[in-house]
């Protein structure tokens, strides 16, 4: 139980086994998908690198959120991985502008959805500030995974409202991503922030993003192993002129 808990996909039978019996005890049909049993073809390194494209970036980042709810095996494990550091870095610094965040899906997505996301990542900021050690992660992962996701995936945006989208969306994953190093899943904590970085890399986010995000994956880089951020040495290459952007 503990192994399929911690997101291990069992070998058939035991699927349809095991959701044969959840279903007969709950007196309903119940499919392996329903219970996480379904083997994945998401790669190992989901998240560690940043797409150029607005449809791939959208597609990694959704792609991230499910599996951190499902807790996947390869999430649950996963180890920061020093080496992808400085390709996304070169990568977020030297890459083109990326394609226009634009989707023409079934939903419109108005102001009203945009500021529903950038209020509450303010409110899950200020909860995070006050209670920390990472006790919002599961709510905030399901809440980009349901309804963040749908907007980026299912909605109809032109590049105005999709820069908006991007640059809120992107914050949230960025807090996604301290709210796991403060749990303790630092590989997990890189992923996301490598996600931010390219939601960034829209140029929809104008000041957090270069501010913060390459930064903190610069520290995460240095000191994977110590328990707050604030405690690793700053970055020792200084500014470039004209920009705020620090490579790793």
């Amino acid at each position: 139980m503990l192994r399929w808990l911690a997101g291990e996909q069992p070998r058939q039978p035991t699927p349809e086994l095991v959701a044969g019996v959840l279903g007969d005890a709950l007196g309903r049909t119940v499919n392996e998908i329903d219970i996480g049993m379904t083997q994945s073809d998401l790669p190992a390194d989901l998240g560690l690198h940043l797409a150029t494209a607005w449809a791939d970036t959208v597609a990694i980042s959704t792609a991230l959120w499910r599996a951190d709810v499902q807790r996947r095996r390869f999430l649950v494990s996963a180890a920061f991985s020093a080496a992808a550091m400085p390709g996304s870095a070169l990568r977020w610094l030297t890459s083109p502008q990326a394609s226009a965040p634009t989707s023409s899906g079934k939903r419109r997505v108005g102001r009203a959805d945009i500021d529903a996301i950038r209020e509450l990542t303010l409110f899950y900021r200020e909860l995070d500030n006050r209670l920390g050690g990472g006790q919002l992660r599961g709510t905030i992962i399901s809440y980009l995974d349901d309804h963040v996701s749908g907007l980026l995936t299912n909605g109809s945006y032109k590049e105005e409202a999709g820069r908006q989208l991007a640059a809120d969306g992107g914050e949230l994953s960025q807090l996604a991503g301290w709210v796991a190093y403060d749990s303790g899943e630092h590989g997990v904590a890189q992923r996301y922030l490598t996600q931010a970085l390219a939601y960034a890399g829209t140029r929809a986010i104008t000041a957090w993003a270069p501010r913060s995000s390459p930064r903190k994956l610069t520290r995460l880089c240095t000191c994977p192993g110590r328990a707050k951020p604030s405690t690793c040495p700053a970055p020792p290459r200084p500014l470039q002129s004209g920009t705020d952007r620090r490579p790793c």
